[in-house]
């Protein structure tokens, strides 16, 4: 199959639903799919670029706010489109994002009677948030145009239960198919030499609490940093590595300085792709604070590492479930000052726990196996190409 596949952020990607959609990319194309890409700018690659066997069409735009102009919401023009699509002779379009690339790629797909998947991997809160607009009235509103867009396409996927829920209550009245993002469990494994990183950060026998994600404020790693205090008081070898960036970095470093955490905190930055289940090896306890998440990808790559888990209930959140209480982990009321603190304590002190729940977190993984969740994709794009 010829399938263009559309996400604003990607290689590299801003958060989950980038780093899904350039691991879907990857193993379609290792299946000997034609898969090309319509994205924004990055920095300053734009136009026809490469990646292996990818074809990825940049277009300039609007840069995304907080973002330092890294990141560029994609504004080509219908008649760039359909050139593309022409010339590629596109049998699928699945886009990711809900930019007015999507918008417009959808538009100009359909009047060329191409088959159009929405991927629903984002949520209100992820942008407005980050924004300064957390009012319930936007965020509603925001639902619906989601939802339209949801409805403008042939078919929608979503990663988790939660979402298709979160699509239904705000009007959306279509079948859609649940299929998780997926974690390659021949990358993310126990198994990884992590010997490196403990060394290159001094962490030979610490106790490690590990974080990956971006440093935005839907994501509450403020939370986890002043329970991390509580932690380091009680348990005097342990340390929080916080992997990932954000324009939050510079305050949750003053935040951590203020707590006197400064040895106890380390902010790593953003990693390689390549080398990331390193430190999914290396850590003895994941904690996730996110208060948004459509799935909660690294919750996945934890568990697929054989990682026990601590994980925020929210209302916009679907990562709690993932999580089997008392199996592979805990969820904790990120509003309760102890909660967090108290359950990092008890898992840190117990390390048989640890190694139980770990071994209930692999074996929930494995299916998740990111293969099968291809393989559901991909027999989703042909019976759209069968309609």
């Amino acid at each position: 199959m010829k399938i263009c596949i559309v996400c604003d952020d990607i290689f590299p990607s801003l958060g989950g639903k980038g780093k899904v959609a350039e691991r879907y990319s990857k193993k379609l194309a290792e299946r000997g799919h034609d898969i090309i890409i319509l994205a924004g700018r990055y920095k300053n690659k734009k136009g026809l670029c490469k990646k292996g066997k990818i074809k990825i069409y940049r277009f300039l735009g609007i840069a995304l706010p907080k973002n330092n102009r890294k990141f560029f919401l994609g504004m080509p023009s219908p008649y760039q489109l359909y050139r593309i699509l022409k010339d590629r002779r596109i049998d699928i379009i699945n886009t990711y994002s809900w930019t007015y690339l999507t918008f417009m790629s959808i538009l100009v797909g359909k009047s060329m009677g191409i088959p159009v998947l929405m991927s629903a991997h984002s949520q209100p809160k992820n942008l407005t948030s980050n924004i300064g607009i957390e009012e319930p009235l936007i965020e509603k509103y925001f639902y619906k145009f989601i939802v339209w867009v949801c409805n403008m396409s042939d078919a929608v996927q979503v990663p988790s239960r939660f979402s298709y829920r979160m699509l239904v209550k705000n009007g959306f009245r279509k079948k859609a198919e649940i299929i998780s993002n997926g974690v390659d469990l021949k990358f993310f494994t126990p198994n990884v030499d992590h010997s490196t990183f403990v060394k290159r950060f001094n962490l030979e026998n610490k106790r490690i609490v590990l974080y990956v994600g971006r440093l935005m404020k839907e994501k509450n790693v403020e939370t986890l940093i002043k329970n991390f205090c509580m932690v380091s008081k009680k348990i005097k070898d342990s340390c929080l590595v916080i992997v990932g960036d954000g324009f939050l970095k510079a305050e949750l470093q003053k935040l951590a300085y203020s707590l006197g955490l400064t040895d106890k905190v380390i902010f790593v930055g953003n990693v390689d792709e390549r080398h990331i289940n390193i430190y999914f090896a290396a850590a003895d306890l994941f904690v996730l604070p996110s208060l948004a998440e459509t799935q909660g990808l690294v919750i996945l790559e934890a568990m697929a590492s054989r990682k026990p888990l601590l994980v925020a209930r929210s209302r916009d959140s679907a990562a709690a479930e993932l999580i089997v209480k008392g199996k592979n982990g805990y969820t904790f009321d990120p509003r309760d000052e102890h909660d967090l603190s108290s359950k990092m304590i008890k898992l840190l002190e117990n390390k048989n726990l640890r190694l139980r729940m770990g071994k209930h977190s692999l074996s929930y993984a494995k299916n998740h196996n990111i293969n099968k969740s291809v393989d559901k994709m991909e027999s989703l794009y042909r019976s759209l190409l069968k309609e």
